[in-house]
């Protein structure tokens, strides 16, 4: 599959990954629709996307907001006529002990990470069907498929963007729809600053990796929409750690225990 002229809509596009992906696509020749709720954001990121305006699209958007999704779509495809490929970007983090995690930020967890991008992918796949296919990218996290104290709620959401993926992989196969899950470890983004922190500061120290860039993630999800694989964990040898804990659970619930509680900071 090639990007070139293909139509993408990119959600939390304003930055960290969102905004590394929309950067790759259109390095490819990709037209862009860009979607945050940053509107600000999206117009500084889509001044650095190329001289042809046209091309890209900018509309602030929230997905917690189910009209503000179809909205997107809609304008979509009255300026494009199409939509080729969703990127589900937009989340966020929380965390704490789970008997200390604010409700109204657990909820608000999953109506980003999870509902917002199960509604993109209820309104969109109804027009990929129409215009005979498309790929659907779910931005998630090796969290997961590998849970991590103090990161459960999170992982709970990205556990189940996973399970909707796959269940939809084999659905739409038919209609030509792909699904691709990328599944991102530690990312160096505002992403923890950015994130919940309802029992003060708990830091991942340098045991469990420095983390990646953006943009290495961002190639990655290139390459997987260009060769149409199902799914991605970038860096690669993460997929070890993923496969341990499903051969090994018991051994790898120790080391989870033994290498996180050693290493996290709290304040």
């Amino acid at each position: 599959m090639k990007l070139k002229d293909q139509v993408a809509v990119i959600t939390g596009a304003s930055s960290g990954i969102g905004a590394a992906i929309a950067q790759a696509f259109a390095a490819e020749g990709a037209r862009l629709v860009l979607a945050a709720r940053s509107e600000e954001r999206l117009n500084v990121l889509a001044r650095t996307l190329g001289p042809d305006s046209s091309r890209v699209l900018v509309l602030p958007t929230d997905v917690r907001v189910p009209e503000q999704i179809r909205r997107l779509l809609e304008r979509t495809v009255e300026k494009f006529g199409r939509v080729d490929v969703l990127v589900n970007s937009a989340g966020i983090g929380l965390y704490a002990p789970y008997d200390q995690v604010i409700w109204e930020h657990f909820r608000d967890l999953w109506e980003v990470n999870f509902f917002g991008a199960a509604y993109a992918m209820r309104e969109v796949v109804p027009l990929m069907k129409r215009q005979g296919g498309g790929t659907i990218v779910n931005i998630s996290s090796v969290a997961g498929r590998y849970p991590l104290p103090y990161l459960a709620s999170y992982c709970a959401t990205k556990f189940a963007l996973n399970a909707l993926s796959d269940g939809l992989r084999t659905e739409l196969a038919r209609d030509r729809i792909r699904i691709v899950v990328v599944c991102p470890g530690r990312v160096h983004t505002g992403f923890h600053e950015r994130a919940y922190h309802d029992a003060g500061e708990i830091v991942y120290r340098g045991n469990i990796g420095k983390g990646i860039s953006a943009e290495r993630v961002a190639r990655a999800t290139l390459r997987a929409v260009v060769r149409q694989q199902r799914e991605v964990v970038v860096p690669a040898v993460l997929r070890l750690a993923v496969g341990f804990r499903i051969l090994f659970p018991r051994w790898a619930d120790w080391v989870t225990r033994t290498v996180i509680f050693r290493d996290v900071e709290r304040s």
